[in-house]
């Protein structure tokens, strides 16, 4: 390969990943204010703390009895 073929490969991948960058910090963002509500409810064991639990492991990809799990497991570590 040249080093031109290396330059224009590297630009097509630059430019790929600025394209789909919007989306994925879309979602990352989400996740992290989810994370901080849930973690904040735990610690100050708010009454929603339930809800705020499965939106925030269901959004990690969790089934909600999965997600209760974890919740269960999380309220039982903090006590």
């Amino acid at each position: 390969m040249s080093v031109k073929e290396i330059v224009f490969s590297m630009m097509a991948v630059m430019v790929i990943v600025f394209a789909l960058f919007p989306f994925f910090r879309k979602r990352e963002v989400k996740r992290n204010n989810l994370e901080v509500k849930y973690f904040d409810a735990l610690r100050a064991k708010s009454e929603n703390l339930t809800e705020l639990g499965l939106e925030y492991y269901m959004n990690l990809g969790l089934d909600e009895e999965g997600a209760k799990r974890s919740i269960e497991n999380d309220m039982a570590h903090t006590k």
